[in-house]
């Protein structure tokens, strides 16, 4: 019990610290970063992810499982064998396609992390894969400061600092696995734990790649087709709906091993009760803070840099659409893991290649017409198509989780957020702090959770401050 406990401290602070140093890196850029190289920078760094989750055939998701079985040692030489191809397929797209080098050298490294940090997983060494990222990310902070002061911010020299930080994690990672990968580096093939691990990783291979595929190939195509300016200011929409989405993507992912435990113990109607305030969590907490963000977009802009005059209303749409589409991608998730759990395979592969092939078609309607708006309609319309066919799939009944209460919270978000902001700058900040204490005031005396509530999140791996923090804030009502 300790060691569980141990794990989901530092599996909670790896999340926090991934969240919070990321999401700085990248808001210094975006402050001090002419908007056209932002938008490069954030190109280059979302081709290397999408290629790595294309290219790696679902390897990282196997070789945890397989580490948690303590089957390691039969599959390591096949697995490295395995992301070879990979390496070398992502080597040859930079170098024919994008034309880019360093697109591939970035994807080296991040593939080389992800691939170790998967074993620690596997082997449950949360504190490891902790301290790792958290020496990665500081580097890269510390990096990134001190080439700003002594040389200023130039692209190549950011490529650098994400190339050396990456670096400094790979190092952390295999000293800490050095025991564990000389001791197998020599084992024998086994031709069935071949079969069984390429089996594990095709099956989780569309999902995973699907669900990080729509926002990266969204920036990398908007680069390509229509202007690096536009790739940063998606991407930079993308970096603000990680903040604020941070704390029910914790919650979601803690809750994902006590639905499969359910599933395993026949208690699907605690699973419908668990995807029902997972739902409601999400929605009460990301919806309104979308409508503040983008309804005070501008302001926000103009207090982290704006010296670039590209600021329009066009700006908050995206941001808007962005938002609301990766909310439905993060509930989809749940109903996904979920899909998983019942081997509805065929079911989840015909979602997932119809909803790819939608996003695909929309982007050709919008290469070819040059108009944004197709591409941003494909990323809005996939995540929701998604998310109301895995709900008919698992015959879950939507209206008994978008009730009333929800739906007045919503509109009332968005009343209060469009209706109370100015142009002046410092009104416009005073205002959206009133519209974010009349939101929180709102949820707290509608009384949208039941004391059922409690029981859920008592029941999550999360720290027991964690625990307390959610029940206060969102139990607690407030008294008129």
């Amino acid at each position: 019990m300790k060691k569980l406990g141990e794990n989901i401290w530092y599996s909670f602070l790896n999340s926090l610290t991934i969240s919070i140093f990321g999401s700085i890196f990248w808001l210094i850029l975006f402050k001090f970063l002419k908007l056209q190289d932002f938008g490069l920078i954030s190109y280059i760094y979302a081709s290397s992810l999408l290629l790595i989750n294309l290219f790696s055939f679902g390897t990282f998701q196997a070789l945890w499982k397989y580490c948690s079985e303590n089957k390691f040692k039969k599959i390591f030489i096949f697995s490295l064998l395995f992301s070879a191809i990979g390496i070398f397929l992502i080597y040859l797209i930079s170098l024919f396609y994008f034309n880019n080098l360093l697109i591939f050298y970035i994807s080296l490294l991040l593939f080389v992390s992800t691939f170790l940090e998967n074993i620690l997983f596997g082997f449950q060494e949360f504190k490891k894969i902790f301290l790792s990222n958290l020496f990665s990310s500081l580097s890269r902070l510390i990096l990134i400061f001190l080439v700003y002061y002594f040389f200023g911010l130039k692209i190549e020299l950011i490529i650098l600092v994400v190339i050396l930080s990456t670096l400094i994690g790979i190092i952390f990672k295999f000293f800490y696995l050095k025991e564990y990968l000389f001791k197998n580096l020599f084992s024998n093939l086994n031709f069935n734990e071949v079969k069984r691990f390429l089996s594990l990783s095709f099956s989780s291979f569309l999902s995973s790649f699907s669900s990080f595929f729509y926002s990266n190939f969204l920036v990398v195509s908007s680069f390509i087709v229509f202007s690096s300016i536009l790739a940063g200011i998606i991407y930079f929409s993308q970096i603000i709906f990680v903040i604020i989405s941070f704390f029910p993507s914790i919650i979601i992912s803690a809750a994902l091993p006590l639905i499969s435990n359910l599933f395993v113990r026949g208690r699907v109607e605690k699973i419908k009760f668990i995807i029902k305030n997972l739902f409601v969590l999400s929605t009460i907490i990301i919806i309104p803070l979308s409508f503040l963000v983008a309804f005070h977009f501008e302001t926000i802009l103009k207090i982290i840099n704006f010296e670039d005059e590209i600021i329009n209303s066009f700006t908050s749409s995206i941001f808007l659409v962005i938002a609301i589409s990766s909310t439905f991608f993060l509930l989809s998730n749940i109903l996904l893991s979920l899909l998983f759990s019942l081997s509805k395979v065929k079911e989840i592969y015909f979602t997932e290649l119809f909803s790819i092939l939608i996003f695909l078609v929309l982007f050709f309607i919008s290469y070819k017409y040059e108009n944004i708006f197709y591409l941003l309609l494909g990323y809005f319309l996939v995540p929701i198509f998604k998310f109301l066919l895995y709900f008919y799939t698992l015959n879950i009944n939507l209206s008994s989780i978008f009730s009333i209460k929800l739906s007045f919270l919503i509109i009332f978000s968005f009343l209060v957020s469009y209706y109370l902001k100015s142009e002046v700058l410092i009104f416009d900040v005073v205002l959206s702090l009133i519209s974010l204490f009349l939101i929180i005031f709102f949820i707290k005396t509608i009384k949208i959770f039941d004391s059922d509530f409690e029981t859920f999140i008592k029941k999550l791996n999360l720290p027991d401050l964690v625990k307390k923090i959610a029940i206060k804030l969102f139990l607690k009502q407030i008294k008129l």
